[in-house]
């Protein structure tokens, strides 16, 4: 075991011991400086005073550190210097580590370690070391504690060689005691020696006051603040504003008494529970002193529910209080309450300092509960797990985590950026609230991304739900909500979204709704979402709309710029968007700004209102059930107008024995083509057109089979190209033409896919003439001469050929289902055996046909 050795003489030997009984008890921190030529050895021996792998780097590192570990009766903080004996280091370099080194162990070390190898010792090392201990003042010797590293066991008279070194010996005289770093130290021991330095100081430390001669000027006249009897360190003054802890305390409303309390737990005081203090609406700060050191707590306002310049202001007001800035942010959670719009709304806050926020930030847990959120956790994560339970009452664990900020950090502090610290006479650009729609979720998402500049956002790709993210754009807070696609949704569905996404933007109310699209020509889906959009929120939305289209690659490349300016459907759509629209590169911001421009343009437009609010959607939905109430007055005078004049097509009366046929399906699927097939001749105009060549109701008859047929042909009812208005017109009018009523509406389909729209056709039609209009349909099949020349039969073309949801489809219709050939006008069999199906539906239903009380109560 390694022993001590005095060495100075016996007589203050004996009288260093005789003095012990009388000296006061051990503090609760001891402060140690390691000092030496090898950074392995310092390493190392600095693991083995704090019993764990702390400083773990290969090379020293090129500042102090500082590491605080509580112990059975004390805690230790063990600052680790450079190094300091490097001849290269030039003495202003040496300088401001020393400063450094005295800051992390203010107010002042209690024993210096001093580390050496004899084999590596140098002459110029020795001058080196005796400028260090100088710039610690006459006294540091009575602190310092040398131990002297070996690398092979020696003899119990090491100590007397060592004393004989050229380089050593003056050291060792001048020091208190020598000890022999050996592999068999035990940390006791060590431990032991160091308490009995600081018994021999009177429990007193090295003044580590960088900040005297400062204080000296600004407190002339009044007492000295150095204490009695401690060295003084001689090194350059700097501001003492920059000295002690600055501690900001963020949290939510719920938090306020939790802040009120905190901050008094940490300043001693409770200064914030009085009436001037409790203020919610502005920061204030209480001073207190922590271990010598000077300690500010500013306890900040509910900064979540402040509007962005208020927020602005209290971070400004913010700083002041704790100039020249905050040096750890203590952030208040309660688990249960922490939410994902909180954790954007924090990450905000954090973003107005000019650093990253989070490494001098501390989660502070106010509550305890059994489960913790993502948002708790990610926030936790991003403070580098530093978090501290409110609960537990434990000030000195509380500090011990605080100071350890301070010195992670260097004893740097934070400071706003130049955009917050704008002057107030600047305007500050609103918070805008913006809405993404668009059948393309994920292109909504990359739109986000593009235009806040985040790179993980929670993505409505493959959400039913509106999902809503924020962040400062170009200057302005900008909240965007992404609403995922209403096209072909319930009803109830897309009012819930329609409104949720209204909400997500109170109070202010929504902007601007940007139909995100990429360049390229526009589908079915694309036109649908729009109407659909405008059918839910009213024609006053067209006010509020504008286009985002998107590209990857230069967005004012002439192929692009023309394909936007002359593709018909697009400008069709800019038009109806009153012509607003911007092309950006979805990898590029540089357009972002433009973007916000046109925003900004529609908010000044003095001819509407600023934004769309919950009450305009209210007043939207009013208008609607105003006008459908309308719209049924209107059919059902018209229903008791057909039912007086039996009004027919020939303005005669029907044969009862008639067959009564209807022809729904979408624009170019060969409704025409199949009303001339089953009447045997051209009635209908029939052409190869995606826009519908019959415009309204058309009826026409002939006989079959020596049977009289009535054959209904529609418009496109359920394309983009008409109204609801119109669609419920031509409703009427088709079942007024067959009275008393169809005993058969024939759902038109080409062979092939089945598109999105023609899936939900036949629930359109259930909404459109009622529930028990499905048992009143078949589904007729054009095309068939494609299965001809395949050589294949329909039903081998269903089961073979089709997907799950055409076969469900057809499930739906009662497993009702024909096929046409329209180019083949001699097959009569094919109408017969139709003709065969729809009276054997007849039948089953009863001999009855579909009828304007069906229609009206269905």
């Amino acid at each position: 075991m390694a022993s001590a050795a005095p060495v100075t003489d016996d007589e203050r030997s004996t009288k260093c011991k005789g003095s012990f009984e009388l000296l006061p008890p051990l503090m609760s921190e001891l402060r140690v400086v390691l000092l030496g030529n090898i950074w392995s050895e310092r390493r190392k021996l600095g693991n083995f005073i704090l019993r764990k792998m702390v400083f773990n780097t290969e090379k020293a590192p090129d500042h102090s550190l500082r590491i605080s570990e509580l112990t059975e009766d004390k805690e230790i903080v063990l600052i680790n210097t450079p190094d300091l004996l490097h001849p290269e280091i030039s003495e202003d370099k040496l300088t401001e580590l020393v400063e450094n080194c005295v800051r992390l162990s203010a107010p002042g070390p209690h024993v210096f370690l001093l580390v050496l190898q004899p084999e590596d010792f140098t002459e110029p090392q020795t001058k080196r070391l005796r400028s260090i201990l100088e710039h610690f003042g006459d006294r540091s010797f009575d602190h310092l504690l040398m131990l002297i590293s070996t690398p092979r066991e020696e003899s119990s008279g090491s100590t007397v060689k060592y004393l004989q070194h050229h380089l050593l010996g003056d050291i060792m005289r001048k020091c208190r005691y020598t000890m022999l770093w050996k592999k068999n130290l035990e940390r006791p021991e060590l431990l032991k020696i160091m308490d009995q330095i600081v018994k021999e100081n009177n429990v007193d430390h090295v003044s580590c006051d960088v900040f005297e001669d400062v204080k000296s000027d600004l407190f002339s006249g009044h007492e000295s603040l150095k204490e009695e009897g401690a060295a003084s360190v001689k090194v350059d003054p700097v501001e003492p504003v920059a000295h002690g802890l600055r501690i900001v305390m963020f949290g939510k409303q719920k938090t306020k008494t939790q802040k009120q309390t905190l901050g008094n737990f940490i300043t001693g005081r409770k200064e914030f529970f009085t009436p001037k203090f409790t203020s919610n609406k502005h920061c204030v700060s209480v001073s207190g002193e922590w271990r010598g050191k000077p300690v500010t707590v500013v306890k900040t306002p509910n900064m979540f529910s402040l509007s962005v310049e208020a927020v602005r202001e209290e971070m400004k007001n913010c700083v002041t209080l704790c100039s020249p800035g905050p040096n750890v942010l203590l952030l208040l959670v309660k688990p249960s309450d922490f939410t994902e719009e909180n954790r954007k709304t924090l990450k905000f806050i954090l973003s107005l300092f000019d650093q990253d926020a989070f490494k001098y930030s501390m989660v502070v847990i106010t509550h305890e509960e059994d489960e913790t959120s993502c948002s708790v956790k990610w926030l936790i994560g991003e403070c580098g797990e530093r978090n501290y339970n409110m609960f537990e009452n434990d000030h000195n664990q509380l500090m011990r985590k605080i100071e350890n900020i301070v010195h992670e950090n260097r004893e740097t502090f934070l400071k706003l950026t130049e955009e917050t610290k704008r002057p107030k006479s600047e305007p500050i650009k609103p918070v805008l609230n913006l809405v993404l729609c668009g059948r393309r979720g994920a292109v909504k998402t990359s739109a986000a991304k593009n235009i806040l500049g985040q790179t993980e956002l929670h993505s409505v790709s493959n959400s039913s739900e509106c999902v809503k993210n924020q962040g400062e754009v170009c200057g302005r807070w900008v909240s965007l909500v992404e609403l995922p696609a209403l096209y072909g949704k319930p009803q109830e569905t897309v009012m819930e979204e329609s409104f949720r996404c209204i909400s997500l933007c109170d109070p202010e109310g929504v902007h601007a709704f940007i139909l995100v699209l990429p360049v390229g020509p526009l589908t079915d889906e694309d036109k649908g979402e729009l109407e659909t959009i405008q059918n839910t929120f009213s024609s006053i939305v067209n006010d509020f709309t504008m286009i985002l289209f998107t590209v990857e690659s230069d967005p004012t490349d002439p192929a692009v710029v023309n394909f936007v300016r002359e593709n018909r459907d697009i400008q069709e759509l800019c038009q109806s968007c009153g012509g607003r629209y911007v092309v950006v590169n979805i990898k590029d911001r540089k357009q972002i700004s433009e973007l916000l421009d046109t925003v900004e343009k529609m908010k000044q437009s003095k001819d509407k209102q600023q934004c769309y609010t919950t009450q305009a959607f209210a007043n939207a939905q009013i208008d609607k059930v105003i006008q459908q109430e309308k719209r049924i007055n209107t059919q059902q005078r018209e229903i008791e107008k057909i039912k007086k004049s039996r009004i027919t097509c020939d303005e005669e009366e029907q044969s009862p024995e008639s067959l009564r046929i209807v022809l729904i399906g979408k624009t170019g699927c060969g409704k025409s083509s199949s009303g001339n097939t089953i009447l045997g001749r051209k009635k209908f105009k029939a052409e190869l057109s995606q826009i519908s060549v019959t415009k309204q109701c058309q009826k026409a008859q002939s006989e079959v089979n020596g049977r009289p047929v009535v054959v209904v042909d529609t418009p496109g009812l359920f394309d983009s190209t008409l109204s609801n208005e119109q669609v419920n017109d031509e409703m009427v009018k088709c079942i007024s033409l067959l009275a008393p009523g169809p005993h058969v509406f024939l759902l038109v389909l080409q062979i092939g896919r089945l598109t999105p729209e023609e899936k939900e056709t036949l629930k359109l039609i259930k909404e459109g003439f009622g529930k028990n209009s499905e048992k009143f349909t078949i589904v007729l099949l054009t095309g068939g001469d494609k299965l001809e020349r395949e050589n294949l039969t329909i039903e081998e073309y269903i089961k073979t050929k089709c997907d799950d949801c055409f076969r469900k489809f057809i499930s739906d219709c009662g497993g009702r289902y024909h096929v046409f050939n329209n180019c083949d006008k001699q097959n009569l069999k094919q109408v017969s055996e139709l003709i065969e199906k729809i009276d054997i539906m007849v039948k089953r239903n009863g001999g009855s046909y579909f009828t304007n009380e069906i229609y009206n109560f269905g």
